[in-house]
């Protein structure tokens, strides 16, 4: 019986089409604070800053909206696992829990909620573990720009 040499050249030419597998130093993990920030200055302005907890801070500036890219999971504020976006606005006192209620409903990637002051708040938390490429780390970044886009004309604008 004659084998087909389909499956090989299928896997070959599978193989051919594929991007190289990046490197353990090409991945960005949470530990990589300043080439986060670095990506995230593709998108705007942004400064390293140290959180009250000794934890990094990334502040920064993104389409008229400021926001700060919080780390978690650290050991003595380095080695940390992973980031949350955060943007905060005041919010008119006529938005009410519906419009966030929506939002949530609806939304894939990030959650909006009232904190006590009344202040909208975004959150988007993106897990690093293990690491990334830089590609998709700025994914994440170009994901955040429409994420608040989005939430100010849906929710904000209400």
């Amino acid at each position: 019986m004659l084998r087909s040499p389909f499956p090989v050249a299928c896997a070959a030419a599978l193989a051919l089409s594929l991007p190289p597998a990046a490197s353990a130093s090409d991945l960005v993990t949470a530990a990589d604070v300043e080439r986060i920030a670095e990506i995230a200055r593709d998108f705007g302005e942004a400064r390293v800053e140290t959180a009250p907890g000794g934890e990094p801070l990334i502040i920064g500036n993104m389409e008229e909206t400021g926001y700060a890219i919080l780390f978690y999971g650290c050991v003595e504020g380095a080695d940390c696992s992973d980031i949350q976006f955060v943007a905060r606005w005041t919010a008119p006192e006529t938005l009410g829990l519906e419009a966030f209620n929506r939002w949530n409903s609806d939304a894939r990637f990030a959650t909006a909620w009232r904190d006590p002051n009344g202040d909208a708040v975004l959150e988007f938390a993106v897990n690093l573990h293990g690491g990334v490429s830089e590609e998709n780390l700025a994914d994440s970044f170009d994901w955040w720009r429409l994420l608040i886009a989005a939430f100010v004309v849906e929710v904000l604008s209400d």
